[in-house]
């Protein structure tokens, strides 16, 4: 879906919140641990909002509309250029 790449790059580059830090087990498996209040995850703690951006936006694609967010011609510019 090339026109939601966008939200895989902001995604893909989104740092983790305050207090949170990558992990890894033992075998190598990936996971994320919030250091201040001691909660762990398997997922980025941001894939949650960019997975329901995602269904946001392809209700409005649905629709024939992509949604207008803040910043989005910036973030569409770079992906473009981050494919050149």
């Amino acid at each position: 879906e090339r026109a939601l790449l966008w939200i895989a790059y902001r995604g893909l580059s989104t740092p983790l919140p305050w207090g949170w830090r990558a992990c890894a087990t033992n075998d190598g498996a990936t996971y994320f641990v919030d250091f201040s209040t001691g909660e762990s995850a398997w997922q980025h703690p941001a894939d949650a909002h960019f997975k329901n951006l995602v269904a946001v936006e392809r209700l409005g694609l649905h629709r024939g509309n992509m949604l207008r967010l803040p910043g989005l011609e910036m973030i569409v510019e770079t992906v473009q250029e981050y494919r050149l």
